[in-house]
């Protein structure tokens, strides 16, 4: 019995070692996935959102569609202009700051006593002028005073007179007759002949500068 106990004693025994911790496959292969998925995640941050990249963003989603929206505005329905000069007073002032309607002649055609902007071939600026003549009439002036048509035209707008005289002109399908307010210091179809439709931007709109004469 003792020979038996000595000899099971006796028999050499599997030691564990701890020099390496134990660690469960499955831990490490869920260990390695998480370790690869966060590096995976930090570069794709790093390569998506940049601040230029953002900056970019916003300036496609806001400032371009503004551009674009301006562009059109200014293109098709209005636009600023600055009076030069004095051919208009008493109604319009040098520096004033006018809105051009460029819509409204898409629709109709200018008419008479209508304040347009020219934009001439010959000329270095736009002009502002009043529409006098309408297109098939014939217009006559006599000592200052405007005919159409051999009638005396009623001028109810204030305006400056001159003694003056220009020749009789019968205008064409397409052209007026424009003259400035300030008849004696106006460069006008007294000059430059009469004005084709496509020469006229528009009509004035409005006045908004300055703000004291916004109307």
């Amino acid at each position: 019995m003792m020979d038996k106990f000595q000899s099971q004693k006796s028999q050499p025994t599997a030691k564990r070692s701890f020099s390496t911790p134990y660690t469960p496959a499955e831990f490490t292969l869920i260990t390695d996935r998480d370790d690869e998925t966060y590096q995976h995640e930090i570069i794709h941050v790093e390569q998506r959102s940049p601040l230029g990249w953002l900056l970019l963003q916003e300036i496609i989603q806001v400032v371009l569609p503004a551009l674009v929206l301006a562009l059109v505005i200014h293109l098709f329905l209005a636009q600023a202009t600055i009076v030069y000069g004095r051919s208009m007073e008493p109604n319009l002032f040098e520096a004033q700051r006018l809105i051009i309607d460029k819509i409204s002649y898409r629709f109709r055609s200018p008419q008479r006593n209508d304040i347009v902007v020219i934009n001439m071939p010959i000329m270095d600026e736009m002009l502002v002028k009043r529409v006098v003549g309408l297109p098939g009439e014939t217009v006559e002036i006599h000592n200052g005073i405007v005919s159409i048509d051999g009638r005396e035209l009623n001028e109810a707008f204030p305006h400056n007179l001159s003694e003056y005289d220009a020749p009789k002109v019968t205008l064409g399908p397409l052209q007026y007759f424009v003259l400035g307010d300030n008849r004696g210091n106006s460069n006008d179809s007294r000059s430059f002949g009469s004005v084709q439709r496509e020469f006229i931007i528009g009509r004035v709109w409005m006045r908004y500068w300055p703000l004291n004469q916004f109307r």
